[in-house]
């Protein structure tokens, strides 16, 4: 419902000196997610979606500015 893939998804991380990105798939396109302060974990955003990875209490996509905040929670499963 939040467009993200039925199935498992890759998401890319760049990391360049103080630039944080996350690239998602969303709606079968490419969004850019920069990364925003967070108490805790990593937090990226992009227009009204919040990505939030908080190691291992999990990962969670929330679109804010929304009733309810609705989310889909995700879990990591790393390439063998």
């Amino acid at each position: 419902a939040l467009g993200l893939p039925a199935g498992p998804f890759t998401v890319e991380y760049l990391n360049a000196g103080e630039n944080h990105l996350a690239v998602l798939p969303l709606h079968g396109k490419s969004m850019v997610f920069a990364n925003v302060i967070s108490g805790s974990g990593a937090r990226y955003a992009a227009g009204r979606y919040i990505w939030w990875d908080a190691g291992d209490r999990g990962v969670t996509l929330y679109v804010e500015g929304v009733d309810g905040h609705p989310k889909a929670d995700c879990h990591l499963v790393k390439k063998p």
